[in-house]
């Protein structure tokens, strides 16, 4: 319960006073405490995600057996009276698909839990391994003394807090990227001093990079494209 109410204390200061939380300094120190905190709390958002899911499965699939009926008056629709078998082949068909759902469902929604330390871990290294390129590219040369990879890895880890707006339906994911970008920006800025700008550089910059190899790919493509239909207009 102690390393919950802490985790729980960092993450309303990351939520609630970013400025103030990056400002004290956390880019000195082990980075064990704070990807425990990542992966701790990716966990509960992943099993009160899970739980919400499976509380609203319930009403959801009632609403559907409501359907049932129109299945089983078919000879209403053009029948005069249904196929042999027709009972057999129905009721199989429901105990195939509830199996089909239970299994996906467990599947699907238990692996998001259980899966969730191993995936936590590889997102925070990968989100770190991009800024720290970005860092080393956009930081002008006064900050890259104190730049190194264990800091950026810690900021990442205390940066992912804004996972629990994945909480909210439909909009969570939405509003979870974008209030993790706006994080790890006031991160980097408040961490190494920078400007605004170059900060929003940093946290954009695998973004921005996949933009740019789309942007040169659809005008590779448009150039071959123009090259093969030239001969029919000119």
């Amino acid at each position: 319960m102690r390393h919950l109410r802490q985790a729980w204390r960092i993450t309303l200061d990351v939520l609630l006073s970013p400025t103030q939380f990056f400002k004290r300094g956390h880019l000195e120190g082990p980075i064990g405490k704070p990807l425990a905190y990542a992966i701790l709390l990716h966990g509960v958002t992943a099993l009160a995600s899970f739980g919400w899911k499976e509380a609203l499965h319930g009403p959801i699939m009632g609403r559907l057996a409501d359907f049932k009926p129109i299945l089983r008056d078919a000879h209403e629709f053009g029948f005069a009276e249904r196929p042999r078998g027709f009972e057999q082949l129905q009721g199989a068909l429901e105990v195939l698909t509830s199996l089909k759902q239970m299994v996906l469902a467990t599947f699907w929604g238990a692996s998001s839990i259980w899966l969730s330390p191993l995936t936590t871990a590889l997102s925070i290294v990968w989100a770190a391994g991009w800024a720290w390129v970005a860092c080393r590219l956009i930081l002008p040369r006064s900050r890259q003394s104190t730049l190194n990879f264990t800091g950026i890895f810690r900021l990442v880890c205390f940066a992912s807090a804004p996972v629990v707006w994945t909480l909210i339906p439909v909009m969570g994911p939405a509003i979870h990227q974008v209030m993790w970008l706006t994080t790890l920006t006031l991160a980097i800025k408040k961490s190494y001093n920078i400007s605004t700008l170059r900060a929003s550089l940093v946290a954009l910059f695998p973004h921005l990079l996949f933009l740019g190899i789309l942007m040169v790919g659809l005008g590779y493509l448009g150039l071959l494209v123009f090259r093969m239909i030239q001969p029919l207009f000119f």
